[in-house]
């Protein structure tokens, strides 16, 4: 084998170890979409704070907060219905609930392109 491990291979190449991998990562996203926590009771009856995120087919609704100590705070709500589309949220929070604005704003623009 040629090239870089994590190089793609060319289209329509996929070998049943890309099948492999691509049925493990889409399992662990499901995992994934157990993990988002449920909204804070504050924000039940306030869900025109949530902005949709318009990318996702399934509907993603983000809030994200700042306190007085410019520490970020991340909530998410998705449909159980939507279990691929609702795994992404938790690990986007994992990454962006409770860094500081500064931390929060070195995340590469296109994050959410790579996962």
């Amino acid at each position: 084998m040629t090239g870089s491990p994590l190089q793609k291979p060319p289209p329509g190449s996929r070998t049943s170890s890309s099948r492999s991998n691509s049925v493990i990562a889409f399992l662990l996203l499901l995992g994934f979409s157990n993990e988002l926590p449920e909204l804070p009771e504050h924000y039940e009856n306030q869900r025109d704070l949530f902005e949709r995120v318009e990318e996702c087919q399934a509907a993603v609704f983000i809030f994200v907060e700042v306190d007085d100590d410019n520490v970020v705070y991340f909530d998410a709500t998705a449909s159980r219905q939507a279990p691929s589309t609702r795994g992404f949220a938790p690990i986007l929070a994992q990454g962006v609930d409770g860094p500081s604005v500064e931390q929060v704003l070195t995340v590469p623009d296109d994050y959410p392109q790579d996962l």
